[in-house]
């Protein structure tokens, strides 16, 4: 007792389910669904131009393909020139476009 007070102990005891105590003690956890895994393929540059141009109706300024590509100039710059050796998108005036539409 302190004072005119009076302090009383009290003790939670652990709630276990039925049957053979988890190892765990207190803590009982069961895994009831796992989500599998899922492949998530992200296209790479080539594909997202090549995409993108094949998309437009005519020839894409780079800043038009840029923005579809979502890609700093300098990446996007580096990609269309080995596309454009490669032969698979031509250069015009315009812009941008497929090889073979």
């Amino acid at each position: 007792m302190i004072g005119n007070s009076t302090l009383t102990e009290t003790a939670i005891e652990p709630v276990l389910p039925e049957g053979p105590q988890s190892p765990l003690g207190e803590l009982a956890l069961e895994v009831v669904e796992r989500a599998r895994p899922v492949a998530v393929t992200i296209p790479s540059l080539d594909e997202r131009v090549t995409a993108a141009l094949a998309e437009a109706k005519e020839s894409l300024p780079f800043a038009d393909l840029r923005a579809r590509c979502r890609v700093r100039a300098v990446t996007l710059h580096e990609c269309v020139g080995l596309l454009a050796a490669a032969g698979r998108i031509v250069k015009t005036v315009d812009g941008y476009r497929l090889a073979n539409p």
